[in-house]
């Protein structure tokens, strides 16, 4: 799940989404110009109550200026699988 929060809202937004969406958890937190950016993975426990939480989410406009929830895409799955193996047989680099 992704949401564009003011920067001073940003921990608000943080604690409302673990709270709300137990399980769920922040994966990246990305700010631009006065916009935090945050991602959150869910897990499949939290998608059963994803649908009255989003509905919770949606009144809180003035906390949340945008979301989008999507899966993970197979692309996503290997390129994380690929960065993992690549570091779990790469020599670390010495100076």
């Amino acid at each position: 799940m992704n949401l564009a929060v003011q920067t001073a809202n940003s921990q608000a937004a943080q604690d409302f989404v673990t709270k709300g969406l137990a399980g769920s958890s922040l994966q990246r937190e990305t700010v631009v110009d006065g916009v935090a950016y945050l991602i959150f993975t869910l897990t499949p426990a939290t998608t059963k109550h994803l649908v009255p939480f989003l509905k919770k989410l949606e009144a809180e406009r003035e906390l949340v200026q945008d979301f989008s929830v999507s899966q993970t895409t197979l692309e996503e799955v290997f390129l994380n699988v690929s960065v993992i193996s690549l570091a779990a047989v790469s020599p670390p680099l010495s100076h």
